[in-house]
């Protein structure tokens, strides 16, 4: 809707929005000039395989699955879960934005305590 001295968004969300965790984020700038931001999260790695010992009398599990020993040192996933490109002018806007909003909770937790 649009008058004379504002203009009204309305917001709507589509059934399959997802929310995704993020932890950190890798980009620069694009060929053309834009700044893409890929949003990742990081995970403990997963074990390549599991064994869990089980009954000889019917194959139940007698414990649960632990990984076997490795010489390997523990690994992190970096899992990238959405990607972002965006004009200059709309990432320091949207970076200003985030910084408020960091600031705010900020100062919300620091009422709590």
């Amino acid at each position: 809707m649009v008058s004379s001295d504002h203009l009204s968004f309305m917001f709507t969300r589509a059934e399959e929005t997802p929310l995704l965790p993020a932890n950190g984020a890798w980009g620069g700038i694009t060929p053309d000039g834009m700044v893409s931001a890929w949003f990742f999260m990081d995970f403990p790695g997963l074990p390549l395989e599991l064994r869990a010992p089980v009954a000889e009398s019917d194959g139940a599990l007698v414990q649960l699955a632990s990984a076997p020993e490795s010489d390997e040192p523990p690994h992190i996933e970096r899992r990238v879960m959405c990607a972002l490109v965006m004009s200059p002018e709309k990432a320091r806007e949207i970076g200003a934005w985030l910084i408020q909003q960091a600031e705010e909770s900020d100062a919300r937790r620091e009422q709590r305590k």
